[in-house]
């Protein structure tokens, strides 16, 4: 295959991947704020002894656990994504981006729930 390299294209793609990743840290952020900080019904909060976490610990608790490998697995994996699409394709440097990002995304998602669950 013809090498195909725009180094606007390269940067485009880069800068769309950031900003998905932003969007969904923001979106992390909005529902920590407003998340509960108690239970419903007043059912005791904590791991153990029949209690269960609050929504807003869960959050944490799965933003630890899923989120941060999840996210850093994106970055790593939208990277070379990246770097494949803008070398072996045409499509526009966002369009790119998006790819690299959903494509990433998927795969870390799959590969943490895999060692969550499986391990």
């Amino acid at each position: 295959m013809s090498e195909v390299r725009d180094p606007h294209r390269t940067r485009t793609a880069y800068i769309t991947l950031g900003a998905l990743v932003l969007v969904a840290l923001v979106a992390f952020v909005v529902m920590y704020a407003l998340a509960p900080t108690e239970n419903a019904n007043g059912q005791c909060s904590g791991i153990g002894w029949g209690c269960t976490l609050t929504p807003r610990d869960t959050l944490v608790f799965l933003g630890m656990f899923v989120g941060i490998p999840a996210l850093l697995g994106t970055l790593i994996l939208g990277a070379v994504a990246i770097a494949a699409f803008v070398r072996w394709t045409p499509l526009l440097g966002w369009l790119v981006g998006i790819l690299a990002a959903l494509l990433a995304a998927g795969v870390s998602l799959a590969t943490v729930a895999l060692v969550l669950f499986v391990f």
